[in-house]
């Protein structure tokens, strides 16, 4: 007795079905990659450029007559543990939490740094900062005495609305 037998019932079956929808899938997502590739980031590609264009133009966001879609900057706030290398260390963590508890923060401790959490903080912060006319600068929106512990960084990103 084989392991492997042979397909040969004419008409669709669900194995030539279940094939032909692997195939289309494998070749989906390699048009995603490649897609993907292209638009790129902040710093590469489609998105680099057209972050640029809108700083050219002093605009935040641009809608699109053809499609009706509207292109716009969103603006991304990110906390992390400041560390020293690629990774923070078991010590880096427990001053960082330390340091957020003695800060008033402790509730974006759960039993590391909740970053996710306290990144949602931060825009948060940012936004009412903006919603009120005052200017927003990621460096001030840090406590000082978390100076050391806790790193902002902020990326811009291009969404589209439809």
């Amino acid at each position: 007795m084989s392991d492997t037998a042979t397909a040969t019932a004419a008409g669709p079956t669900t194995l030539a079905r279940y094939i032909e929808l692997t195939a289309r899938k494998r070749d989906l997502e390699k048009q995603l990659r490649d897609i993907k590739q292209e638009i790129g980031d902040d710093t590469q590609g489609l998105m680099a450029r057209v972050l640029a264009e809108f700083a050219e133009q002093g605009v935040r966001q641009v809608k699109h007559d053809a499609t009706g879609a509207t292109a716009y900057i969103d603006r991304r706030i990110w906390a992390r543990v400041h560390r020293d290398g690629d990774e923070a260390t078991p010590e880096e963590k427990a001053r960082a939490a330390g340091m957020l508890r003695a800060a008033g923060m402790g509730e974006f401790v759960e039993p590391t740094v909740a970053v996710q959490r306290l990144s949602a903080h931060f825009r948060e912060l940012a936004r009412e900062r903006a919603a009120a006319g005052e200017p927003v600068d990621v460096d001030e929106l840090l406590p000082a005495e978390l100076h050391g512990a806790i790193d902002l960084t902020e990326d811009h990103r291009v969404n589209v609305r439809f």
